[in-house]
């Protein structure tokens, strides 16, 4: 029985007593019962972790998979060892083991869990003694034994944490506390594993998550679900999760024995193999990576170590504290800690991310080559897990660049810092910040995520941090392919790749409207609008932590659509938009004119409110006066050499005056041409929907930004969101419909004008055409129903105003020479 369920049990015959001496001893009082503080607290704990692992569930629904044992012994990069270990340990190793193993019939007859987990004890113990004087270990002493000690956990929670799995797995040489935990167990009573996933699935996901926070090294997180007599193994990645069968351990009954034992000897046999294994070979990460010899990591030493040896300095770091932030169940994971490095201060940071995006480091690479200001100074980086489950580990050793700058204002504002000093700090840090966004831009390069968490002050001095979801628009052409090589990425397909992912990266809360609206393309305008909304929230008085509640309407947490018409709305208001951000600024008329600047910057053309037009792709245009209210000149001059986006190959080609890169000028509007003709394509969930040629990224936004689900090995993940053409059929034919042709819009057959309209058009030599009933459907326009300009003569030069049917028809012709006789 778990400590869970023992909780609530204790909790709920105390409701009861509570209940009733509040009854018997106040029958005149309205007054409701208070509960011990104890009982208050033990109930809220128990609510907010049921609330946590339905959010885990609800999370990874849809990114889990079932594979066969050696499957996923491949994916965890484990097929040759257990190759090796099958050749030289047989299941008859275990046969005589399996024949010791008691029935368990109560389990299935009464639900009682208990004692499946009450067997699974024995049976590892009963495994570990008869393997240790086994002749058939004799040349292999390391199969003989585990790195692992059993503890149950059933009334207890796991030292350091609240979870109390029924049993857990500890390294044998250390402490057990849940920095040394390798992996939990937990029995339930006989089921299907789809029905126990849709139950169990968060309790299981809560507990890898705490392997997870605690264990940073951690490359994917193991946990076992013994279902009856059946063992299985849930694995969870930074991907999702993999569940395989590893078979039954327990009997049923007599009659079961006599007629699964070879199957259970091979079940406790691949039990075993994964009980042997190291730590560093199961979930954590190898103490001294074969790719990258020249970086330790010695995470049990006392204090811990990070050894870097590099050719300028060899040297130790010393880990003091870890930034501790919210870790997600699936996709991109980063751990920053604080380090000593060469006697000073610094970050490292270790971040796990999609394999085929862009890394890091090399964003930084591309920054430092272009002498871009304003970033963290990289001392080394690498990738220390090319590939796990599709998602790389990396690490970057970087300088500290002090407090988020929401943090820093609150600091001013607390320590009594005069008006103008403050109004000084943040057109510095303003200017700053633009100038970094303005060069990296010109560099080839856009943030994409700027928020208060990334921006860092020090000293005064702003610095743009995490570049982890920037994108580079186009390598630097003397050191692309060192960048690249050293990185182990192909340009393009990373360019396309994060092109793809334009329109949903980025903080919500700090997204600009364009990209709150799902506009497929950014650029550094969009940061520059996110930047304005950092300094608002620095100023804000709204409270930060207290969610949902009393949020003004600029910072409401709601669907990205309604942020952005909320924007919108409070932009509009010349006198009062500062007060739907919550900002008061008494006594402060330079910070106010620094935000009115950027203000009329990013929501004005002159004197008109463009608001309501960046709904959709909208190029703006530099205003140099209130540019230079919050910029620096360098700055200007940077974002008005800037052009339209470079197309990189596979991304998103909206015609040229709906980019939403800035100029100088009014863009020359282009001459009118003749819309591309729909084509049919299968939206996310095969439906079938039409789309406008080039408009690859636009048409299933919703379901791009998820990685594909796991399971699906056989389709091909590409750089840019596929397109598939699909072929319509005529009703009544076998042939498939022929896409329109160019210059018609619609992708069904015109019917023909009649003879009235014909003669009102002049046309009386054409004869009357079939009715729109005996026309097939779906049938494509032909070249004989192209509408051309006429003066009603017939010959084609008349005047633009009228319009004539063009069609040739011998018929028509023998029609008309018959009258004229």
């Amino acid at each position: 029985m778990s400590g869970a369920r023992t909780a609530e049990t204790d909790l709920t015959q105390t409701s009861l007593s509570n209940s009733k001496q509040a009854v018997s001893g106040a029958s005149n009082s309205f007054t409701t019962p208070q509960k011990a503080p104890a009982v208050q607290q033990r109930e809220n704990d128990l609510e907010n972790r049921d609330d946590l692992r339905k959010s885990y569930a609800k999370d990874l629904a849809g990114y889990g998979t079932t594979l066969r044992f050696m499957k996923l012994m491949n994916v965890l990069r484990l097929k040759s060892l257990y190759t090796k270990y099958s050749e030289e340990v047989s299941v008859d190793t275990f046969y005589n083991i399996a024949e010791t193993i008691p029935s368990v019939c109560q389990t299935l007859s009464g639900g009682r869990h208990s004692i499946a987990e009450t067997e699974f004890v024995r049976t590892f113990k009963s495994v570990l003694a008869n393997l240790s004087e086994s002749p058939h270990l004799a040349g292999v002493p390391e199969y003989s034994k585990t790195p692992y000690t059993l503890v149950d956990y059933q009334n207890e929670p796991v030292k350091g944490t609240t979870i109390k799995p029924d049993l857990a797995f500890f390294d044998s040489r250390s402490i057990e506390d849940i920095t040394t935990a390798r992996f939990f167990l937990e029995a339930k009573k006989s089921m299907s594993l789809e029905s126990a996933l849709s139950k169990y699935l968060g309790q299981l996901a809560d507990y890898a998550m705490h392997l997870r926070k605690h264990q940073p090294l951690r490359k994917f997180e193991p946990v076992f679900l013994l279902l009856g007599c059946d063992l299985y193994l849930v694995v969870f990645t930074h991907a999702g999760y993999m569940v395989t069968d590893l078979g039954s351990i327990l009997f049923i009954d007599a009659a079961d024995k006599a007629r699964r034992t070879s199957r259970i000897s091979q079940s406790l046999r691949d039990l075993w193999f994964l009980l042997t294994l190291p730590a560093d070979k199961f979930g954590s990460l190898d103490a001294a990576p074969d790719i990258y010899e020249d970086l330790h990591l010695d995470w049990q030493a006392s204090p811990a170590t990070l050894k870097i040896a590099t050719e300028a300095y060899p040297a130790n770091i010393e880990i003091k504290d870890q930034i501790l932030q919210k870790l997600p169940t699936r996709g991109r994971c980063a751990y920053l800690f604080e380090v000593l490095y060469k006697g000073g201060k610094a970050v490292l940071k270790l971040s796990w991310a999609n394999a085929k995006r862009l890394p890091e480091g090399a964003i930084y690479d591309v920054l430092a080559v272009k002498g871009v200001t304003g970033i963290p100074k990289v001392h080394a980086s690498g990738v220390l897990d090319p590939d796990m489950d599709g998602y790389r580990l990396e690490f970057l050793l970087m300088e500290h660049c002090g407090v988020r700058i929401t943090d820093y204002f609150d600091r001013l504002r607390q320590a009594g810092a005069a008006a103008d000093k403050v109004a000084k700090a943040a057109k510095d840090c303003v200017a700053s910040v633009t100038l970094t966004l303005a060069q990296a831009r010109a560099a080839g390069v856009l943030h994409r995520d700027i928020s208060a968490g990334n921006i860092a002050v020090n000293n005064g001095r702003a610095a743009v941090i995490d570049w982890g979801y920037g994108k580079v628009l186009h390598p630097p052409k003397d050191k692309a392919d060192d960048i690249a090589q050293r990185w182990g990425i192909e340009w393009s397909t990373v360019i396309g790749e994060e092109a793809a992912h334009d329109p949903f990266t980025g903080t919500p809360l700090y997204m600009s409207v364009q990209m709150l609206f799902g506009v497929a393309e950014r650029g550094v305008f969009n940061d520059i609008e996110s930047l304005l909304y950092v300094i608002l929230d620095a100023f804000s008085e709204r409270k930060r932590a207290a969610g949902v509640e009393m949020q003004p309407p600029g910072f409401a947490f709601n669907a990205s659509e309604v942020i952005g018409l909320a924007r919108v709305g409070a932009m509009s208001s010349d006198k009062k938009w500062l007060t739907h951000f919550k900002v008061r600024l008494e006594n402060m008329s330079a910070t106010t004119a620094l935000l009115s600047a950027m203000r009329k910057f990013l929501y004005y053309e002159g004197d008109r409110f463009i608001g309501g037009e960046l709904q959709d792709s909208y190029q703006r245009t530099i205003d140099p006066t209130a540019a230079l209210g919050f910029m620096c000149p360098e700055a200007l001059e940077l974002l008005q050499g800037v052009h339209d986006e470079p197309q990189q190959p596979g991304t998103h080609s909206p015609q040229q005056a709906h980019s939403t890169e800035p100029a100088l000028a009014e863009p020359t509007p282009a001459p009118a041409a003749i819309a591309p003709p729909p084509r049919f394509t299968l939206g996310p969930a095969g439906q079938l929907s039409t789309g406008r040629q080039g408009d690859d990224i636009s048409e299933s936004r919703a379901d791009e930004n998820k990685p594909p689900l796991l399971g699906t090995e056989s389709v091909p993940n590409s750089p840019t969101p596929a397109a598939y053409v699909a072929k319509r059929k005529i009703a009544g034919s076998k042939k498939a419909a022929k896409p329109p042709v160019a210059g018609n819009l619609l992708p069904t057959r015109l019917p023909r004008p009649n003879t009235r309209t014909r003669r009102a058009l002049g046309q009386l030599n054409v004869e009357p055409c079939p009715s729109r009933a005996a026309l097939p459907t779906c049938r494509p326009v032909t070249r004989s129903h192209t509408i051309s300009s006429g003066d009603g003569s017939g010959n084609g030069s008349g005047s633009s105003g009228q319009s004539q049917i063009n069609e040739p028809n011998a018929a028509a012709g023998r029609l008309a020479k018959r009258r004229k006789r």
